[in-house]
């Protein structure tokens, strides 16, 4: 207990010497506690233990300054009766000491005794150099004893404070500590909508230049589709034929029959010594021609 009380006002010395501006002094006064106190704290709790562990006698008049600590600072009368139990338990321990007549009222217990008791028994003490020896000194000792008693009171309810605060701290710093936790989550799924959304605009972007592509190959495709339309209405054989129906007399073929699908660079070209009966099916360069080989019978082909 001691060894505490040492130490924990010494860990408040350094605390202060810590965090006190450069440049000032402290008097004893503003330390809060002085040496002297410390040491009068020290041997009054030792006397308090003392008592303590000592007869029935001692232990409950140490445990009734204990209680009346207030009452014995504020009143002088408190603090007579006080130490005039303890001396007389001082005296019962001693078995060839008798108690003056006048404390009689007091055996019983120092707050049951009449007012008027308490002078009889005090003068009935000074008469006695040994009696009055022991119940002076008590008068003295019972202000310490209550300042040692005061003091420990106050350090055990600043460590139930500290205690109350630090268990207060630890539920605030585990309440942040979740909610860092339930953070770190929610940035975790909104980091993964956010990669989601990239992912689909990277998605769009790419179905927009498909789309660009489209738009600019559009008109070249929908002409290609409409020719192939057209030519397939307009010559529905896949294969060049001719017929050949007799010549005139100057040779040239009386009549041609000609089917024909047959894809023109420009136009149908003529061939020496043949003759091309020809007719552009389409605007696209499409004709039907015949040809007269080198026998008889006309022959398709491609121009």
């Amino acid at each position: 207990m001691h060894l505490l009380l040492l130490s924990l006002l010494c860990a408040s010395r350094v605390v202060d010497a810590l965090f006190w501006p450069v440049g000032r002094t402290m008097t004893d006064a503003q330390h809060g506690v002085s040496n002297a106190e410390i040491a009068a704290i020290g041997r009054s709790q030792s006397s308090l233990d003392a008592y303590a562990r000592r007869p029935d006698c001692f232990k409950d008049s140490a445990a009734l300054i204990s209680a009346r600590c207030e009452d014995l600072d504020a009143r002088e009368n408190e603090r007579v009766r006080a130490a005039i139990s303890m001396t007389l338990c001082e005296l019962a321990t001693a078995k060839h000491h008798t108690p003056p007549l006048e404390c009689a009222p007091f055996a019983a217990g120092a707050h049951d005794a009449p007012e008027s008791a308490v002078g009889e028994c005090v003068n009935a003490l000074s008469r006695s150099a040994q009696y009055w020896s022991s119940y002076s000194g008590y008068l003295r000792e019972i202000p310490q004893l209550c300042f040692a008693y005061r003091r420990w009171h106050d350090i055990d309810t600043a460590k139930d404070i500290y205690r109350n605060a630090t268990l207060r701290e630890l539920d605030l710093l585990h309440a942040l500590d979740e909610r860092g936790l339930q953070q770190a989550e929610a940035l975790a799924i909104f980091g993964d909508q956010l990669l989601g959304m990239r992912n689909a605009l990277s998605d769009l972007a790419t179905l927009s230049q498909d789309l660009n592509a489209l738009a600019h190959n559009l008109p070249a495709i929908l002409k290609q589709q409409a020719e192939e339309i057209i030519t397939a209405f307009s010559c529905p054989s896949t294969h060049a034929t001719a017929t050949w129906y007799g010549t005139n007399n100057s040779g040239r073929p009386d009549g041609c029959s000609a089917q024909c699908r047959v894809r023109c660079a420009s136009a149908c070209t003529r061939t020496a010594g043949d003759w091309c009966e020809r007719a552009c099916r389409a605007s696209s360069g499409w004709c039907c021609f015949a040809r007269r080989g080198p026998q008889s019978g006309l022959h398709g082909a491609r121009g």
